[in-house]
């Protein structure tokens, strides 16, 4: 009798001992489960910063080229300036020379900054037109509209001369046409406007002019620069950093 209910109760202890060892089965399977999209996920988000850092890195390398593109720009176009004055007049050459070694002073200041106040931009810019203006006397002619807030913005160094110089470089000149560079700043845009001459044969080109300037927004704050033509000018508008 013993013996047949011990008989009786195998099968149950075999199903609980199943049922025992399916639940362990499932238990170990969500825990592995877990464990491993926990993992995947880890190695994802440090893949991810990876990445990250790798883009930064290769922006910041990338905008060191740029700048370093920039000095050297200036350098050959002055240079250029001053050639052409030698053979036209010495007298302003040499003028030309003494305010050149000034205001170099400043992109060699400038040159390890990402931002400077739009204000010292703007006075570099105008001490650039003066140097211009050795070459070119009353045809040139550069006039700013201002407003109270501008103390509020930053740009990055040398863009400012970069466009005055592309309105130079690109436009004819003379004593019928002069070149009048218009700069305002509004909403926080600071636009160049100039009359559409465009010049038949231009110099050779560093082409480091608009395109770097885009290059340098996009990579210091993802912002986009625009040039266009329109009703005769050619417009520059450059978005503004405001001070924090």
């Amino acid at each position: 009798m013993l013996i047949m209910y011990a008989l009786s109760i195998v099968p149950y202890q075999v199903d609980f001992h199943l049922s025992a060892l399916y639940m362990g089965l499932i238990i170990t399977a969500i825990i592995s489960s877990i464990y491993e999209t926990v993992f995947y996920f880890q190695l994802w988000k440090e893949t991810l910063l990876e990445s990250e850092r790798l883009k930064k890195t290769e922006a910041v390398l990338q905008f060191e080229s740029l700048k370093n593109q920039v000095n050297p720009h200036f350098l050959f176009n002055s240079l250029n300036t001053l050639s052409a004055l030698i053979r036209l007049d010495p007298d302003k050459a040499e003028l030309f020379v003494k305010e050149f070694s000034r205001i170099y002073r400043y992109v060699l200041e400038v040159k390890d900054k990402a931002f400077v106040p739009l204000e010292e931009e703007i006075d570099f810019v105008l001490s650039y037109v003066f140097l211009q203006k050795i070459r070119f006397d009353n045809q040139l002619i550069f006039n700013s509209k201002l407003p109270p807030e501008v103390g509020l913005y930053f740009i990055p160094p040398l863009i400012l001369q970069n466009l005055v110089e592309n309105c130079i470089k690109h436009t004819t000149i003379s004593e019928k046409y002069p070149l009048r560079i218009e700069l305002t700043v509004q909403d926080g845009i600071l636009t160049v406007r100039n009359a559409l001459r465009e010049k038949i044969h231009t110099t050779n080109s560093t082409r480091t002019g608009l395109s770097n300037i885009t290059q340098r927004l996009r990579l210091l704050n993802e912002q986009e620069p625009r040039f266009y033509k329109k009703d005769g000018y050619f417009y520059a508008e450059i978005p503004l950093t405001e001070a924090e």
